[in-house]
């Protein structure tokens, strides 16, 4: 066991893949710049006779995440547009990756379903930027860890 964590063993930001499948079909995201994903529990407040504090309880969650992408994909536009025209919403499944060759910690993976996408930008200019960007914004209903790293104490 190590006493501290060595250098190599840090997984690197931007090593690992990302997927998307809609209906579906796989998309890969190479496009990716960041993506982020959090859990929020929800809590209730538990109140007792001889108690004067607030206890708090687990009542549910709520998952959410960005994904931030270079601008070179139409599909999520698309998908908007059609449920503007049609009303038909769309979900998807992300799946993240992480790993890093270097580190003896081995690759985490990460399923995220029935994502629902928060807003999408449909058209964009910036005459100061080098490379166009969006945010996508959206939620979760679940989430599944299917390989999680090796060797790893808190």
């Amino acid at each position: 066991m190590n006493e501290y964590l060595k250098a190599k063993d840090a997984i690197s930001g931007g090593a690992g893949e990302a997927t998307v499948t809609i209906d579906g079909r796989v998309y890969n995201l190479f496009s990716a710049k960041k993506i982020n994903a959090k859990v929020s529990k929800s809590k209730a407040d538990i109140k007792v006779i001889g108690a004067r504090g607030v206890q708090k309880k687990a009542a549910g969650f709520s998952g959410s995440g960005t994904l931030s992408l270079y601008d070179v994909s139409s599909v999520f536009r698309k998908l908007m547009i059609d449920y503007m025209d049609r009303g038909k919403d769309f979900y998807f499944d992300l799946t993240v990756r992480s790993y890093d060759e270097s580190s003896d910690y081995g690759a985490q993976t990460v399923t995220l379903y029935d994502c629902n996408l928060d807003e999408v930008t449909l058209a964009q200019l910036d005459a100061d930027a080098d490379a166009l960007e969006a945010e996508y914004p959206f939620t979760f209903a679940r989430a599944a860890m299917s390989e999680e790293y090796t060797n790893s104490d808190i």
